[in-house]
C-alpha cells in the first residue's frame, strides 16, 4: 500500500507515540507498505528540519514527495481550508492519505 503520512503521523512514528494507533502502526511498517513524507508536512515540523526528516525517513525508509506546480491546480477548485498540497498529492499520486483529519474524505481522498 502507498500511504502519505501527513506531519503529526510523521512525528508519531518517529517518537514512537501512542498517539498513532497500533493498526496503522502495523500498516506502516509492513514490507508491502511504501510510505511517503511530503515537502508540505515537512514545513510544518516543529524543530530544525535538516537533518531530522532526512535522517528519520532514511532510518525508517520513507520517501520525501516534492510539491508540483502539477498540484496547484488540483486544489485550486477546494475551499480554501482544504486547498492543501496533501490532497492534491494523495489525489495525484493515487496514495492514501494517513491523516488524523478525517475531513479530508470529502475531496476523495482515501484515508487511512
Amino acid at each position: 500500500m502507498r500511504v502519505l503520512l501527513d506531519s503529526h503521523v510523521f512525528l508519531w512514528w518517529v517518537a514512537d507515540d501512542a498517539e498513532l494507533p497500533s493498526k496503522l502502526r502495523r500498516r506502516l511498517g509492513a514490507a508491502d507498505s511504501e510510505c511517503w513524507v511530503s515537502y508540505a508536512s515537512v514545513w510544518r515540523v516543529d524543530r530544525p528540519v535538516d537533518p531530522f526528516v532526512a535522517e528519520h525517513c532514511e532510518a525508517n525508509g520513507f520517501r520525501l514527495l516534492p510539491i508540483g506546480f502539477n498540484y496547484v491546480g488540483i486544489v485550486e477548485p477546494l475551499p480554501w481550508h482544504h486547498s492543501e498540497p496533501l490532497v492534491a498529492q494523495a489525489l495525484c499520486g493515487d496514495v492514501a492519505l494517513s491523516t488524523h483529519d478525517a475531513s479530508m474524505r470529502r475531496h476523495g481522498v482515501k484515508v487511512v
